[in-house]
């Protein structure tokens, strides 16, 4: 068995990027630009992005990250999967609970 290439057969796991971004829009009220500070602060370049907006590749815990700092959201309300690594018992704030379900996302 050769794990190596066992991770690259992996399937692409579903993103809500294109949620957070829409999310976004609404509360700016603009269309989403990406500029090259942009880019430089989510340390990826515009290719790269738009793949996983598309969900044609998976993110990085890196990736991740940068991207909830640039959003302002959890790391979480970017992949499903992630809500399993938070602990059950993390309580939200009403804007956060508000923000979530707005997004069509469930905290269990």
């Amino acid at each position: 068995m050769n794990h190596k290439s066992d991770i690259y057969n992996m399937d692409t796991l579903k993103n809500n990027l294109e949620k957070i971004i829409s999310e976004h829009e609404r509360q700016v009220q603009r269309p989403f630009k990406c500029s090259h500070d942009f880019y430089r602060f989510i340390g990826i370049g515009k290719r790269r992005f738009w793949q996983l907006v598309r969900n044609e590749k998976n993110l990085t815990i890196l990736e991740m990250k940068r991207l909830a700092d640039y959003f302002n959201v959890h790391i979480w309300e970017l992949h499903d999967f992630t809500k399993k690594l938070l602990p059950k018992n993390k309580e939200l704030s009403e804007e956060e609970a508000n923000y979530i379900e707005r997004l069509g996302l469930s905290k269990s």
